[in-house]
């Protein structure tokens, strides 16, 4: 274990010694030189009372009587054994800050997740606080692993669930083509039965299509929550990927007429999966444009600063209540204004985005900039250099 070489505690005893000497060295020579001053100041008195001998005798037995170091000592002796336990104390107070910082680093590398004997089965303080440590590190290690199982055999539930949903669905979508080939070759039939018979076809068509993307959803979340995606972080432009992900929404964004306002300053490359990445800047996008009313306005920035990467999605849905900012990530919720979504969306961005070392973050915003009352969405990626930054 790596000693640290400032010792707080031990250099703050030993100055206290030093000044506790310092202290009686200076209160003997103060006294000296007060007994030197009192006795100049009384052979000046005497000398015009007395001869010249009888001040001489008197000089000769102030001397012999005078102060002398070696009178003090006991004193001296005193003060050697206060540097003694000062010293003593010292170096068990260097002891104690030692196992302090030891048992401190074992217990960050537990937190970190580094496997650490943290046991010592000794008499001591410290040796029943090593010993509280790893029996806390235990059953911590036993409760990641119940979850983690928990969510293994949830994700493992989720796909044989989706399995068994998605054949049923695929056969429904190949009779519902079927039926819609049929029926352009029925021209018997009356023109407003024809015409109701498509419109019916085109709504289950479109509700099979939002069935499996929503399965689909359910299946990436059970996986990303399971741990069990891989990232492939390489070097990517996520200005690239934005635009691919608008153009992957045209149809939503042109069908409710959203303008769409796109701003990049930036000039790094962010290491991340491309795929997963630009599926969740998708989410974000597809959330604020459903979120909004037909006609209204997104605003996407994207810009560096100070070793950071920022992706802002602004929108004009109305925004949301101040307490509902922390739900909106929890899985399947959808807020008090949305319907017919699955709720999946955004908590499936925001596992992407921490997966790629970043943080995506909720706000609402008022009318600013020419914009009406909405969200901001921020995405924050820490700039590291190269992939293998990313690894792990």
């Amino acid at each position: 274990m790596k000693k640290h070489s400032e010792r707080p505690f031990g250099r703050l005893l030993l100055l206290c010694g030093a000044v506790s000497a310092l202290a009686v060295v200076l209160s003997l020579a103060a006294v000296r030189l007060g007994e030197r001053a009192y006795e100049k100041r009384l052979f000046a008195r005497l000398s015009g009372r007395l001869s010249e001998g009888e001040v001489s005798a008197v000089k000769s037995i102030a001397a012999g009587g005078g102060f002398s170091f070696l009178d003090l000592w006991p004193v001296l002796a005193a003060l050697l054994l206060l540097l003694a336990f000062f010293l003593y104390l010292r170096r068990q107070l260097s002891g104690i800050e030692w196992e302090a910082e030891s048992l401190g680093l074992r217990m960050e590398q537990m937190v970190a997740g580094t496997r650490t004997e943290m046991a010592r089965w000794e008499d001591g303080l410290f040796s029943a606080l090593s010993n509280q440590a790893e029996l806390l590190y235990k059953r911590n290690c036993h409760l990641v692993e119940l979850v983690q199982g928990e969510k293994e055999q949830l994700c493992q539930f989720t796909e044989n669930m989706i399995h068994q949903m998605k054949t049923p669905l695929t056969a429904l979508c190949l009779d519902l083509d079927l039926m819609e080939e049929r029926l352009a070759f029925q021209e018997e039939l009356p023109r407003d039965f024809r015409a109701q018979m498509e419109k019916k076809l085109a709504d289950c068509q479109a509700q099979c299509s939002a069935l499996r993307g929503k399965t689909e959803d359910f299946l990436a979340a059970g996986r990303l929550s399971a741990g069990k995606v891989t990232m492939a972080p390489a070097k990517a432009d996520l200005d690239a990927l934005t635009r691919q992900a608008l153009e992957g929404l045209k149809p939503l964004l042109q069908k409710r007429g959203i303008r769409v306002e796109h701003d990049s300053s930036s000039q790094i490359p962010l290491y991340c999966d491309s795929g997963w990445m630009r599926a969740a800047i998708s989410n974000v996008i597809k959330n604020s444009a459903e979120a909004m009313e037909p006609g209204g306005r997104l605003k996407i920035r994207h810009w560096d600063r100070d070793g950071w990467k920022f992706l802002e999605i602004r929108d004009e849905g109305g925004g949301f209540a101040p307490g509902e900012a922390e739900h909106l990530f929890e899985r399947f919720y959808t807020g008090k204004s949305r319907e017919g979504g699955s709720g999946l969306g955004l908590n499936i961005a925001k596992e992407v985005v921490e997966a790629s070392h970043g943080t995506l973050l909720a706000q609402p915003v008022p009318e600013e900039d020419g914009m009406g009352e909405g969200a901001r969405f921020l995405m924050r990626f820490r700039l590291l250099s190269g992939a293998e930054a990313y690894a792990g």
